[in-house]
């Protein structure tokens, strides 16, 4: 008897955790469709990143662990996997985006959201270019986190 087609995604996904799906999750009070990795976390970009740098780091990379994989997959993402080889090894970006998860998040749950200048990562993420930065885009609202 063939799989289910949701249960073969999910099987595939928890097996590579850097596989990255587009889910529906409550965002500031909101649903929202956002990126999230092969274990159903969510998955954040930092407004001061660049294109060609990462700026987290030490204890911030500990409460935000970089997503990393040398051969990035997305099923149904239409935006740009890249990798970017930085202090991270090789950090996944999306539309030039490097991307996080967060340490305080469970699958398909999003705490993080405005936290330290970070934000969640969704389809119609801008692209970020080597010459500009996300701190020019409009900030989602913060939870009032202040770690």
């Amino acid at each position: 008897m063939p799989q289910h087609p949701r249960r073969l995604v999910d099987g595939l996904v928890n097996f590579w955790p850097s596989a990255l799906l587009f889910r529906q999750a409550n965002v500031a009070g909101k649903t929202e469709t956002i990126l999230v990795n092969g274990r159903g976390l969510p998955l954040y970009y930092y407004r001061p990143d660049t294109a060609t740098k990462s700026f987290v780091t030490g204890e911030l990379a500990q409460l935000w662990p970089p997503l990393t994989s040398a051969a990035p997959t997305g099923a149904g993402v239409s935006g740009h996997l890249t990798v970017l080889n930085d202090v991270n090894g090789h950090q996944v970006t999306y539309n030039g985006h490097p991307l996080y998860t967060f340490a305080d998040d469970h699958a398909d749950q999003v705490t993080g959201q405005g936290v330290q200048n970070f934000f969640v990562a969704t389809p119609s993420l801008a692209s970020l270019t080597s010459h500009s930065s996300a701190a020019s885009t409009t900030p989602a609202p913060s939870n009032g986190y202040g770690y």
